[in-house]
């Protein structure tokens, strides 16, 4: 059933609660709490290892359904004390919090907008909320090996060139706010891919738009049969979001780059009853998406984390020559090759490879 249908039968519920008409509301309430706890009768897990625990059945319930619950027993609390505008409020935000995973399949949910002269991008609809990209640079490695530590979400995908990106988001009420804690994230998986050859390269607003200006259309997953499902679709672009070492959620897409479109974050909310373990499911995706090849950027990272105690004057080294716009520098790091990047990638890199010394 659409999600159409299940908002229209929502606002009937509601309509029939506000009303008393039990006879109507408790038959769809029964049918939303089926949904809710419903398990999957679908081909068992594969045993694992002692080592690796499978998420218990509560677990597996979205934070969201259950806040969902909570408000609508607040409702039926308000309802038998006589309340009117309080059971309006409660069913409307219970309605929020069941469907905001189905809303954000719209272009308005997920559309950002560049933040100047940073590497930070924010939702249009909701300006509280930040985005930091970071693009994946590996030296060695496959894509599971490399990215099974990462569980922020991870956007693969294959253009021109294939590309990792890395969205880490936060809530904030001023940008220096949002910089600082979207920075110590980048910091912290940075030093979780450091010792694996792999490095994170933030990319500036304008670069980060870019990247996401794509006309996107979905591609359906099995999920009761993942590899199968995997290497038969067309997708090239995959979004993973992993908790736990297990794949909480995803979105695949047929993605064509579109530069009259607005920039925005592709979701990752097909949720999965049966999750696959992280590793294995990049173990499917690289076999579609390799990581791409190392350059000059990967080389640069690596000597920027090589000397990461040394002083940022030992470290930089300024090239002569204009760059190709004002905004950007032309810079190496000990024997590297020369770059040019964003001043805004460079002040990040600094406070996240170099710790601050100058």
């Amino acid at each position: 059933m659409g999600w159409l249908i299940k908002l229209g039968l929502f606002l009937i519920m509601v309509l029939a609660i506000a009303f008393s008409a039990w006879i109507i509301a408790l038959p769809i309430g029964v049918y939303f709490a089926f949904l809710l706890f419903r398990r999957n009768d679908g081909p068992k897990r594969k045993e694992f290892s002692k080592d690796v625990r499978e998420p218990s059945a509560l677990g597996r319930i979205p934070k969201d359904k259950t806040l969902g619950v909570i408000l609508l027993l607040l409702a039926a609390v308000a309802q038998a004390e006589g309340g009117t505008y309080s059971v309006i409020l409660f069913l409307s935000l219970a309605a929020v919090a069941f469907f905001r995973r189905s809303f954000s399949t719209s272009g308005i949910y997920s559309r950002v907008m560049p933040v100047e002269d940073s590497t930070l991008v924010r939702k249009r609809a909701f300006p509280l909320k930040w985005y930091a990209l970071a693009e994946v640079k590996a030296s060695r490695g496959t894509l599971p090996s490399v990215l099974s530590t990462v569980h922020e979400k991870l956007i693969v995908s294959a253009g021109e060139r294939v590309s990792v990106l890395v969205a880490f988001e936060t809530h904030s009420l001023s940008r220096r706010g949002a910089e600082s804690t979207l920075i110590t994230k980048i910091r912290k998986v940075s030093k979780a891919l450091a010792p694996l050859g792999a490095y994170l390269l933030p990319l500036d607003s304008a670069q980060a738009c870019s990247a996401l200006r794509v006309k996107l259309e979905r591609e359906r997953i099995i999920e009761d049969d993942w590899p199968t499902s995997l290497e038969g679709a067309s997708f090239n672009m995959i979004v993973l979001k992993a908790k736990g070492g297990f794949v909480e959620s995803f979105g695949a897409y047929t993605a064509e780059p579109d530069e009259e479109s607005q920039p925005g974050i592709p979701a990752a909310n097909q949720h999965v009853r049966i999750q696959p373990l992280f590793v294995e499911a990049l173990e499917e995706v690289g076999k579609k998406l390799a990581l791409p090849q190392p350059d000059g950027i990967t080389s640069f990272l690596s000597s920027l984390y090589a000397a990461r105690a040394e002083p940022q004057g030992q470290v930089l080294q300024f090239e002569q020559g204009a760059p190709e716009e004002a905004s950007r520098v032309k810079v190496r790091a000990l024997s590297s090759p020369t770059v040019e990047i964003d001043r805004a990638q460079l002040r990040t890199l600094a406070r996240v490879y170099m710790n601050g010394k100058h």
